[in-house]
């Protein structure tokens, strides 16, 4: 119906088309339709306009109704509803779908068989009508498992206003005021009122107008696009947010990547990228098929370069500074392998940073070989970084013997490192575990109980060229961030912990820029295509210093 009251017709099918309900961007409708079905089972569809044609979305031997658009614009919730046999044994679905058809996830709602859709509320929750205990109740759903948090008992109709703030709902028989129209704040449902119409407050229809808010839905995406060439055989995670009309950043409920040219690279849906061979290609990602774009990206080869390598002699000082009270020195671990003893013995570790700092816009990363025979409940730690936030004015003023390392001020409280830890923290419960973290991503993994007899290690800490952080012990990966660092500052080397009672030992030492081969970190990444081996072995440069 158009604003000078003059109709058009959308639709036109010898079954029902139903329920419609527009995209929050008023371009397409979804809406119910008999059309697909020999047996007029409900179905989803999505109709444009401006065209007049019709996209199913969902089939199958059931029924599909009641389709409730997202707010951001990426999927469309419905409701699935077994018919015969199956209806007794199986409960009414939350379901959603993306626009393009390529995703859906369905759940059963918890308390089965009652259960009507009203509105998205958030990326994550629906408001609907459920089963609470026998009384039909509005309530926040989880799109995901269906479970739900009741916001006014006693509701057997509502509808949500488009702002997802209010609701008004039609009492049910367990009030004196059974069948009357209540309206009521969502983040205060105590707080209803009675609504009346010439004094009765029956026998009335209410619906929610327009609201005068912009909807935020998704109006593009922000892909986020390398700082340069991705190097080959390297994984680089991917990754883009909404931005809405207002201009704010959203994360996506739904993404699927893809490569333009499986030859030059690989893509899972995730978004994680290994090149194959050297060229460029273009890359597409898609939120759910409401909003698409691609980004061209260059593949190259370039090998992960050594940048120190440390075996524990008699110029150990040359490459690096010692701090803490004992001062670290150096000694003969298993086997009569060179190493350095941090002889920290109380709440203050003692170790080293080394002097030179490191890149790590093509990646960077450092292998160690440990001895950490573990005798006590506290006091005996080893903990091996990459660190961006060291300073050489914070450096210049501190002692050396006193406190913690000085660490400039981060904003946020965000550091700007990729941590590993033996173990990882003090008393028996840590005992056999590691601990992992960079940034605002922080991990356990599993340390077997061998590793606490003294016997040499290796432990591994990768920072990959997208920003994110990964650890691995004897080549086996235990650990990746899914959040990204900072990588286009100085990063140095700290080696440091406790050894009250006991001798924990750092071994040889080997810093690259670039990512190293030797670990499958494809082991640690979401179902999809693996990357090729490219034998990444080490290329010199010419200023490399070594202790004898």
């Amino acid at each position: 119906v158009h604003a000078d009251g003059s109709e058009i017709r959308l639709t036109s099918s010898p079954g029902d088309d139903v329920d419609p309900s527009w995209a929050p961007d008023g371009s397409r409708v979804a809406f119910c339709s008999a059309r697909w079905s020999a047996k007029s089972w409900y179905h989803i569809g999505i109709l444009d306009p401006a065209t007049l044609t019709v996209r199913q979305l969902t089939s199958g031997d059931w029924a599909d109704h009641s389709p409730r658009w997202s707010i951001d614009g990426t999927r469309i919730a419905f409701v699935r509803q077994y018919r015969g046999p199956l209806a007794v044994a199986r409960p009414l679905q939350l379901c959603w779908v993306t626009v393009d058809g390529a995703q859906e996830h369905c759940t059963p709602v918890e308390n089965g068989h009652a259960f009507s859709l009203s509105k998205w509320l958030n990326a994550g929750h629906l408001a609907g009508i459920v089963d609470a205990r026998g009384v039909l109740s509005y309530a926040s759903v989880d799109v995901e498992d269906g479970t739900f948090k009741v916001i006014r008992s006693n509701i057997i109709s509502a509808g949500t206003s488009p702002d997802g703030l209010w609701a008004l709902g039609i009492v049910g028989e367990a009030e004196e005021a059974s069948g009357s129209w209540v309206v009521f704040p969502l983040a205060q449902s105590d707080r209803d009122v009675e609504v009346r119409l010439r004094g009765q407050s029956k026998n009335f229809v209410l619906r929610w107008g327009r609201s005068a808010l912009r909807l935020p839905f998704i109006a593009r995406l922000a892909v986020g696009r390398p700082s340069g060439p991705v190097d080959l055989g390297t994984p680089f995670h991917l990754r883009a947010r909404g931005v809405t009309t207002s201009g704010d950043t959203l994360p996506l409920p739904v993404v699927r990547w893809w490569s333009g040219d499986t030859a030059i690279a690989t893509v899972t849906e995730a978004g994680d990228l290994v090149g194959r061979r050297t060229g460029s290609l273009w890359v597409g990602v898609t939120a759910g098929g409401w909003r698409s774009d691609s980004v061209l990206i260059a593949v190259e080869g370039t090998p992960p370069v050594e940048a120190l390598h440390e075996g524990w002699g008699s110029r150990w000082q040359d490459l690096w500074v010692p701090f803490g009270e004992p001062m670290p020195a150096t000694a003969a671990g298993p086997h009569g392998t060179r190493a350095l003893w941090n002889r920290g013995d109380g709440s203050f570790a003692s170790g080293v940073y080394s002097r030179a700092t490191f890149g790590a816009a093509h990646g960077l990363g450092v292998e160690t070989t440990i001895s950490s025979p573990i005798t006590a409940t506290q006091w005996q730690t080893l903990v091996l970084q990459l660190d961006a936030d060291l300073d050489s004015a914070s450096l210049a003023r501190w002692d050396h013997r006193t406190g913690p390392m000085p660490h400039r001020l981060v904003s946020g409280g965000t550091s700007t490192s990729c941590t590993a830890g033996v173990p990882a923290g003090e008393g028996a419960d840590w005992a056999g575990q590691i601990s992992v973290g960079s940034g605002q991503s922080s991990g356990l993994a599993a340390l077997p109980p061998r590793f606490a007899s003294g016997r040499w290690y290796r432990l591994r800490l990768q920072i990959f060229p997208d920003g994110r952080c990964g650890a691995a012990l004897d080549g086996r990966p235990i650990w990746s961030s899914r959040r990204q660092i900072a990588t286009d500052r100085p990063f140095h080397v700290v080696l440091s912990g406790n050894s009250a009672g006991t001798r924990m030992l750092f071994g040889p030492v080997t810093v690259w820029q670039g990512v190293m081969d030797g670990v499958d970190w494809a082991a640690l990444e979401p179902p999809g295509v693996r990357p090729t081996p490219t034998g990444g072995h080490l290329r010199t440069t010419a200023n490399r210093r070594s202790s004898p």
